[in-house]
């Protein structure tokens, strides 16, 4: 999954529809975020922020890698949050989370 996933999110930030940090606030509020992917080793006050707006607005949330390992792969220093505005791009990476694929499927 980490193959596909990680091209994915480098998508995504490359057609501009990834938000970072608390601009993913900003945007939950206008219904515009559809999935949040959170880092795995985020402080538990930012975990618990993003996650209870999260619940509120009905987002689903991922938690991923290490804020290194998606810096890393988005060519930044440190992420620890970022959100998907395209509901396509989401919507692929939470059937790809949960095992489901369309057309042809993987081994």
């Amino acid at each position: 999954m980490s193959k596909k996933f990680n091209s994915y999110l480098t998508f995504g930030f490359l057609s501009k529809r990834v938000v970072f940090g608390d601009n993913i606030l900003y945007k939950l509020r206008s219904n515009k975020i559809h999935l949040i992917v959170l880092s795995n080793d985020i402080g538990e006050t930012q975990k618990k922020r993003f996650l209870d707006k999260a619940n509120y607005y009905n987002v689903p949330v991922i938690i991923y890698e290490s804020k290194e390992y998606i810096g890393d792969l988005l060519h930044k220093n440190y992420i620890s949050a970022l959100g998907i505005e395209d509901k396509n791009l989401s919507s692929a990476i939470i059937n790809l989370k949960e095992g489901v694929y369309y057309g042809k499927k993987e081994k």
